[in-house]
């Protein structure tokens, strides 16, 4: 098994890891009711403490910041899986 190959695979455990964090930590706050299960999504603002909102306030390059503002906000389970795939595409057309 190559390097990206086993880095595909702990990143692919990692947002299996979150995913269920987040669902087992949704239903434990519900009182069996729907109105409250309520998806607490963990972020990589979340992760890093929290990002100011005036770094990306400034007039930028193209809308810029409003992509990086989209990214920052996606949530981190959908981060982990799409580096596992794209370390898995890599690894598959990588020269031998």
């Amino acid at each position: 098994m190559s390097r990206l190959t086993k880095l595909g695979v702990l990143l692919l455990l990692a947002g299996i890891v979150v995913l269920g964090f987040q669902s087992i930590s949704t239903l434990m706050g519900a009182n069996r009711t729907a109105e409250d299960l309520t998806w607490e999504r963990l972020t990589l603002a979340d992760v890093f403490g929290g990002l100011d909102s005036e770094l990306f306030d400034s007039d930028s390059f193209y809308g810029a910041g409003e992509i990086i503002r989209i990214l920052v906000d996606a949530p981190l389970f959908l981060w982990l899986f799409g580096l596992a795939f794209l370390c898995f595409v890599i690894n598959a057309f990588a020269p031998r």
